[in-house]
């Protein structure tokens, strides 16, 4: 609704206001460009979506939804500029003259001293296999042998080959036979991979209890400890498994989340796995494409959660005489 004109147009005197006077008020609030230059110096409120900025036929609105205490918001100098932009959650930009300190911030795939966290990395690359991770994973054990084939992608960089032979329930992938991994120490596990068929296979990856998980349809038993994404040979979509385990009770049976990430999906795609304990009653889990460029599936676990050590695994098994590949390109892991 506009502000309506007068057709008066009279200048006005020392006790009267003017048509002309109110005219350029009214078009003020009616959007006509550059008819006052208005000083505004007085508090001046806004409810939550009630300030737009316009740009033609796009606007965008203010939300104050999110403040719920009262607070300062102070206007930044730009360094060295005479202009500036402001930086929003996704908006694709680069910044610059920032100190990030790692003990003050969480900063995604950079290597931190142990002091911050502790790391430890399977980087696929010139020494196949064999135990040479580093860090946390370093001496991990291969299934059921070290891989004997080095594989480049020009897309998705190089791999190791591991494969379950023609042996039915043969599991492949990487284990590390210790439990040391406790949920509040905010795990953060990782892996990129590519499986030459998700079909007749079953599929872990995670943190478990079990030192070796088996080749089977129940990958933790209801006193074992975990978390763990990937399938049994009966699902259809992806799933995530959790479990307290003895801490939580002996009674405690597993946890079974689907996800809406089809198992067939999984089939010769290079994928991305991320399980990711944002706080010792949080565990968010990411399915995503080869490169992290778009997440296909996220679910947030906050019930049933590990209450006891837990060792890190990467394991694919068949359930026929037909061998499947499964080709790793990395695996990560940090915590406190």
């Amino acid at each position: 609704m506009s502000v309506k004109t007068v057709s008066d147009t009279d200048t006005g005197d020392s006790t009267h206001v003017g048509g002309a006077d109110w005219n350029k008020v009214a078009r003020y609030f009616n959007g006509t460009s550059s008819v006052i230059n208005a000083n505004i110096n007085s508090d001046t409120t806004f409810q939550n979506n009630r300030m737009k900025f316009v740009n033609g036929s796009f606007v965008s609105t203010v939300s104050t939804s999110n403040i719920t205490s009262t607070n300062t918001m102070s206007w930044p100098q730009p360094q060295g500029q005479t202009s500036d932009r402001l930086l929003s959650v996704f908006s694709n930009d680069s910044v610059f003259n920032k100190t990030m300190a790692s003990w003050d911030n969480n900063i995604a795939g950079v290597i931190k001293f142990p002091s911050i966290r502790k790391v430890g990395t399977i980087a696929a690359g010139p020494v196949t296999g064999g135990g040479s991770g580093e860090g946390l994973l370093f001496g991990f054990v291969d299934m059921p042998a070290i891989p004997s084939v080095r594989g480049w992608d020009a897309t998705y960089g190089s791999y190791w080959r591991y494969n379950t032979t023609t042996a039915s329930n043969t599991p492949t992938g990487t284990r590390v036979p210790a439990r040391w991994i406790l949920k509040e120490y905010l795990p953060y596990y990782r892996c990129k991979f590519r499986l030459s068929t998700a079909t007749n296979t079953r599929f872990y990856f995670g943190l478990s209890f079990e030192t070796s998980i088996p080749a089977t349809d129940t990958p933790m038993d209801n006193p074992e400890a975990g978390v763990l994404v990937g399938w049994r040979s009966t699902d259809t979509n992806v799933v995530i498994i959790s479990n307290a385990g003895p801490s939580g009770g002996t009674g405690t049976s597993p946890s079974v989340t689907q996800t809406t990430v089809t198992k067939s999906s999984m089939s010769n795609q290079v994928r991305q796995l991320e399980v990711n304990f944002t706080s010792a009653s949080s565990c968010t889990i990411r399915i995503m494409d080869g490169n992290a460029t778009q997440v296909l599936g996220t679910n947030t676990i906050t019930s049933n959660l590990p209450q006891d050590a837990m060792c890190p695994s990467l394991v694919l098994s068949n359930t026929s005489t037909t061998s499947v590949d499964m080709d790793i390109f990395f695996e990560e892991l940090d915590h406190k």
